[in-house]
């Protein structure tokens, strides 16, 4: 969309500006807004919205246009429209969905209806019950095609009419009355993001509709992996209703007919407008699915800013348009609340957003729950349709809102922190309120630190439920005697602190006993000191973890400190934890750092804001500060910076704001050429052979030069990007390709391209740079370029949250895959030396790491300041440079083996070798341990019956000769381990008929145990050297739940479902040898490696070790309670000094054998969703841990070990600044 007015008056701005010498950001300084904000204005990208209208008019005063600025600009008669936005006659919902009774204004899926209702009469000629699943984006419109478009339409008037629909809410425990043809359940992705009790739940609720009759879904189309992974879903998934994008023709329906029914016109030339905007080119156009929600916005907002009776362009154009009427309009009705109000209004909507895997969902408010004085509040934003009321129930009407409205997400991302804990605590609470309120579910005592802030402000309390609430509250006093102790503890030691002052004072008064009390007095000093150091240390650690998700460097360092400070059982986690975190060494420097590094990656340069050049060589990158060049006497700016080969001689290549020069940095750096230039230099490149240089500079001029063996420069030409709407266009990106083409980025919309082959250059074709958006294609600017090594690919980070990519070895460019999912405008792409890889730096404050060839990322790696600058060093290290100055460091390999697909729910190791995980959906994936962990290629499964798919259990042979999988349908795959993986894979029948859960490996490898808890049987193969497996026995088992062999391989220790561990022998004919009954479901067990010794984990959170060495008579030794939820998997350590474990709380556990505590010595979050299960490699070392969102990660498992690692990894330590920031009161001291 283009608003004339808009744009012209914002050119005649921009214009004054540069005639009086202001730069961008003095204007927003001028406005006290934003560089970014101000930067929009001034290219006419964006409107000021309501609350920044007042700002944008002090920049126009202080131009003195005042004046000159047009009317109309934006929205003024607020009142009349609001009027119009309560009346029942609308001819558009806005972001509320559609309901049956709306069916009348319900246009542009009436074919995808009709489909979907002969699909449902289809399924049900072939069967009376089961799970149809409908699957489409978010705001593709799946919910409003089951109410308006199935229940309102083909059940009253269409090929369904007479059949009784019954819409069933999962997260709700009330029961819909009546009978039904059809359930209809929305959104399920809801059900599945729940905790595991529920998550349960509602799965059992939703089978036992499938089993009655048939059950309609709605799945959003991001959710269907989460969804693959239930096997009570593969059926509907297998064959699903795929909701199609609409159509051009569909969208002038859209668009038109509604209001046709309320008596009104849309002017044919915002129809025309909206097409081309939203559905650009044919009649087979499709609109981007998030349009729709934003669409109907725009539209009713349009409408209400009329008469009524038509819709006009220029409406259309105030409220600005599809992509800015959410914000103007959300904005409008904040804007006229009084402050009291719009505090209230940030309070009630911090309370309907949450925070899920760092993705922002909606959530639902009881409006029981909203005090009366909030109802001002919540009435305006209901009239407005941004909050829709549901059954008791309020919530946002529209995830888009979440997404569109930059004052609500500002408010997320400042309250980020107490968003996480109340997260956290709303699992907590509803698995207290599960388990009938049980005591043993509330939180203990230590744990309070992470929600102190919600229980203790008044204002963050307020962002809790009722039943949060009461959680709290039953913790607190639950626990009141452990604090008050605690108090009195403290107390005391506050009283002998002040008495060891006072025995000092007397012993320089009397003499006698002077001695004793002196060292009596010290002695309680010491232990009051201890007490701070403790407190302290607890207080570095609680930095530490709040900062792990977006300064790892950061959080390493504070953690080293916690531990040093004192040994808590927070220092030793946050020092363990940290091992697991993507750690980047840090080399501190200037702010507006940009970087180079050479295509062998053996030389890295950061120049930054204050003239400055720093170079490593090599290892130096990990060893040395590096060398540092004052390039500038002035101290100005450095934009740019490149790195070559010219001959022998390798050559750095600078450009700034005062200006362009050529060094000779083989030895000590030398100047050999001076190249002048009369702008700032703002991107600069070599060939690749070196030979030629490229420069561009601010006013859109781009100059070659010839560069000899010797570094001497001769100036071969000049090329200049078209002007920008009469104003000089930035020269923001060049590249050069083997090939003789160069390639500038900078105009809006494209990449400008020369041939450089004869004597001048020669124009060819633009390549487009376009990417999709709600408002349909815009136009973007190549910030930064690069090409592959083998000249072939040209990738183009863009002002548009993704890198575009063209094949380029043919005389026309040809599109490829663009790469996504990056959170801001990339600002620097590099490929690594083998053109592998592609290293992304955005402003998001990330790194990214693609594969070239499948465009996936295999890495993400977070700081705390905007990327400027991305590469490959030596050894395949990941380099970044950030907005702040420094220099990030990442190994070429991190913690992180696996960081996606579904759910890893079991490890394997023979502790040496090999590891391997196996997944819900995704076979196994297996890795070869050395120096790093190296993946190879995924095993191959074998073939199998027909109906018969692989399923996730796992193992390894302790030997490490080969590999153990499992099927659906009683099937154990075996497969040889040769030093080039898995070779090919055998499958085995167990006889069951139902899935291998589980498989366990005698200690010679010469046993398996293959269980399946559907079957209740565990069945016993002996195994060849090759793995080749023949049956040997089976036990009939009471719903067994884990299996695993003693140390000598003589006993089966198996934790069955009637609450019980049991003890059989091994052999042809195996028999009972004893069991121990237990309070609640043993869930999992481990034996340890040499002594006759089980721990076993249980439901209820407990775990407990026990000793068998007379396998008729189990005795417990001792037990913990750490964990709130179940245990999910131990392990003990090669020497057994400790043992580890992962439990339903997310929680990843570490007990010392050796000391007689009652507590954990170690327990963190391991950032994997559920962790799932847990091994320990390295002979004890390192151990792993899977997670239910797929991820593997592998951290230090012992604290000495882990203070040493980070000591060698994170650079440069903390600042004065930053400790009298993350840990004021501690006194500054060596990290390391």
């Amino acid at each position: 969309m283009k608003n004339t007015a808009w744009s012209e008056f914002a050119q005649k701005v921009n214009r004054a500006r540069i005639d009086q010498r202001l730069s961008i950001s003095s204007i927003a300084r001028i406005a006290s807004v934003p560089k970014a904000t101000a930067q929009g204005w001034l290219s006419g990208r964006q409107l000021p919205t309501p609350a920044l209208r007042r700002q944008y008019l002090l920049i126009v005063e202080s131009l003195g246009l005042t004046a000159e600025m047009p009317g109309g600009l934006w929205l003024e008669d607020w009142d009349q429209i609001e009027s119009r936005l309560r009346t029942a006659g609308a001819p558009y919902l806005g972001l509320r969905q559609f309901e049956a009774a709306d069916v009348e204004v319900f246009f542009g899926r009436a074919q995808e209806a009709q489909r979907l209702a002969e699909m449902i009469i289809s399924r049900r000629e072939e069967s009376d019950h089961g799970v149809i699943a409908v699957i489409g984006p978010s705001g593709s419109g799946k919910s409003s095609l089951l109410t308006a478009g199935l229940s309102g339409r083909e059940c009253a008037t269409g090929k369904l009419a007479g059949w009784r629909l019954k819409f069933v809410d999962l997260l709700s425990p009330t029961e819909p009355a009546g009978e039904a043809d059809l359930v209809v359940v929305d959104q399920l992705e809801d059900a599945l993001a729940l905790p595991d009790v529920q998550r349960a739940a509602a799965l059992t609720r939703l089978m036992r509709y499938a089993g009655e009759g048939l059950v309609l879904v709605a799945l959003r189309s991001d959710a269907f992996a989460e969804a693959e992974g239930v096997a009570e879903l593969a059926q509907g998934l297998g064959k699903p209703f795929l909701l199609s994008p609409l159509t051009r023709e569909d969208l002038r329906s859209v668009i038109v007919a509604p209001a046709a029914v309320a008596g009104a016109s849309v002017d044919e030339e915002l129809v025309e407008v909206l097409l081309n905007e939203l559905a650009p080119g044919s009649v087979r156009s499709r609109v981007h699915p998030e349009t729709l929600p934003l669409l109907s916005n725009a539209l009713l907002v349009t409408w209400a800013a009329g008469d009524g009776t038509r819709l006009t362009l220029a409406n259309y154009r105030k409220v600005g348009g599809v992509a800015g009427a959410v914000e103007l309009l959300a904005e409008q009705v904040y804007q006229q609340l009084d402050p009291e109000g719009q505090l209230s209004v940030k309070r009630l909507f911090l309370r309907l957003v949450g925070v899920s895997n760092h993705a922002r969902i909606r959530l639902a408010v009881p409006v029981s729950e909203i005090a009366a004085t909030v109802q001002p509040v919540l009435d305006a934003f209901l009239n407005a349709r941004l909050l829709t009321i549901s059954g008791d129930q309020v919530r946002i009407s529209h995830e888009v809102l979440v997404r569109h409205w930059q004052r609500l997400g500002d408010w997320v991302e400042g309250h980020a922190a107490e968003l996480a804990a109340r997260s956290a605590l709303q699992r907590a609470a509803q698995q207290w309120r599960n388990t009938d309120d049980d005591p043993a579910a509330l939180i203990p005592v230590q744990r309070l630190a992470s929600i102190t802030v919600l229980a203790t402000d008044p204002g963050k309390r307020a962002l809790l439920s009722g039943l949060e609430r009461e959680f709290l509250a039953a913790s607190e006093q639950h626990f009141a005697s452990a604090l008050e102790q605690e108090r009195q503890t403290s107390q005391r030691l506050r009283r002998q602190r002040i008495a060891a002052l006072s025995l000092a004072l007397a012993s320089s008064v009397l003499a006698v006993g002077a001695g004793i009390f002196f060292f009596r007095g010290e002695g309680l000093r010491a232990e009051a000191v201890q007490a701070r150091s403790e407190a302290q240390s607890r207080q570095a650690a609680i930095s530490a973890r709040t900062l792990s998700a977006k300064s790892p460097n950061l959080a390493a360092q504070l953690g080293l400190v916690a531990n040093g400070l004192a040994d808590t059982t927070d220092g030793r986690s946050v020092v363990v934890a940290a091992t697991g975190l993507e750690l980047p060494m840090r080399r501190l420097g200037d702010p507006e750092a940009v970087l180079a590094t050479s295509s062998d990656g053996g030389l890295v340069a950061r120049a930054t804001s204050m003239g400055k050049v720093t170079l490593w060589r090599g290892e130096e990158i990990i060893t040395s500060p590096g060398t540092t060049l004052a390039l500038d006497p002035k101290g100005g700016r450095l934009l740019t910076v490149a790195l070559a080969k010219v001959g022998d001689r390798l050559v750095l290549a600078v450009g700034g704001a005062n200006l362009r020069q050529l060094w000779d940095i083989t030895a000590d750096p030398v100047l050999v050429a001076d190249l002048g230039a009369s702008a700032a230099t703002t991107a600069i490149t070599f060939s690749p052979s070196g030979g030629l240089v490229a420069a561009g500079d601010e006013t859109g001029v781009v100059s070659l030069y010839r560069v000899d063996a010797g570094g001497k420069a001769q100036q071969q030409g000049q090329v200049r990007l078209e002007p920008t709407a009469g104003v000089p266009t930035k020269v923001t990106s060049v590249a050069l390709s083997g090939a003789g083409r160069l390639y500038v980025g900078g105009r809006s919309g494209s990449i400008d391209v020369w041939q450089l082959d004869g004597s001048q250059p020669q124009g060819l074709p633009a390549v487009p740079t376009t990417v999709a958006g709600p408002a349909g294609e815009q136009a973007v600017i190549a910030l930064t370029l690069a090409i592959r090594p083998d000249g072939k690919q040209l990738a183009a980070g863009v002002s548009g949250n993704e890198v575009k990519r063209w094949y380029i070895a043919e005389a026309t460019p040809t599109p490829e895959p663009s790469l996504t999912g990056i959170g801001g405008w990339v600002n620097a792409v590099a490929f690594g030396a083998d053109g592998t890889r592609l290293a992304v730096a955005s402003s998001d404050r990330s790194i990214s790491v693609f594969d070239v060839v499948s465009g996936v990322r295999v890495r993400h790696l977070v700081s705390p300041a905007a990327q400027t600058g991305a590469g490959f060093a030596a050894g395949g290290r990941l380099i970044g440079a950030g907005a702040d100055g420094t220099l990030s460091v990442w190994p070429a390999q991190g913690p992180t083996l696996r960081s996606s697909g579904s759910a890893a729910g079991h490890l394997a190791t023979d502790s040496a070798k090999w590891l391997a995980a196996g997944t819900a959906s995704d076979g196994i994936s297996l890795w070869k341990q050395g120096a790093s962990l190296n993946q190879m290629p995924k095993p191959a499964p074998p073939a199998l019956p027909e109906g018969d798919v692989q399923d996730g259990a796992v193992g390894i042979a302790p030997n490490g000769a080969f590999l153990l999988g499992s099927t659906l349908k009683g099937q154990v795959l075996s497969w040889p381990l040769t030093g080039g993986g898995a070779g090919a894979g055998a499958a085995y029948d167990t006889g069951m008929q139902a899935p291998v859960t589980y498989t366990a490996i005698s200690p010679d490898s010469s046993l398996v145990a293959a269980m399946s808890a559907q079957a209740g049987m565990i069945v016993l193969f002996n195994a060849d050297s090759r793995g080749a497996l023949t049956k040997l026995a089976e036990i009939a088992v009471s719903k067994p739940q884990q299996v695993e062999f003693s140390s000598d391989g003589k006993v089966l220790v198996i934790a069955q479902g009637d609450n019980s561990v049991a003890l059989w022998s091994v052999g042809a004919e195996p028999h009972l040898l004893g069991a121990a009954k237990l309070d609640s479901l043993p869930t999992t067990l481990d034996l340890a490696p040499s002594s006759y010794r089980v721990a076993v984990g249980q439901a209820d959170g407990e775990v407990s070790l026990w000793e068998f060495s007379d396998p008729a008579h189990l005795t417990k030794l001792r037990s913990w309670h750490d964990p709130a939820a179940e245990v999910y998997s131990l392990e003990f350590s090669p020497d057994e000094r400790w043992l580890l474990g992962t439990s339903g709380d997310d929680l990843i556990w570490g007990w010392d054998l050796t000391k007689s505590d009652a507590e954990a010595q170690l327990a963190f979050n391991g950032d994997l969703g559920h962790p799932l299960d847990m091994r320990y490699l390295d002979g004890g070392k390192r151990f792993a841990v899977s997670g239910s969102d797929g991820t593997v990660r592998v951290w230090e498992a012992r604290v000495a070990l882990a203070t040493a690692n980070l000591c060698t990894r994170i650079g440069d330590q903390l600042t004065a600044e930053e400790w009298r920031q993350l840990v004021p009161g501690v006194e500054p001291r060596e990290v390391c």
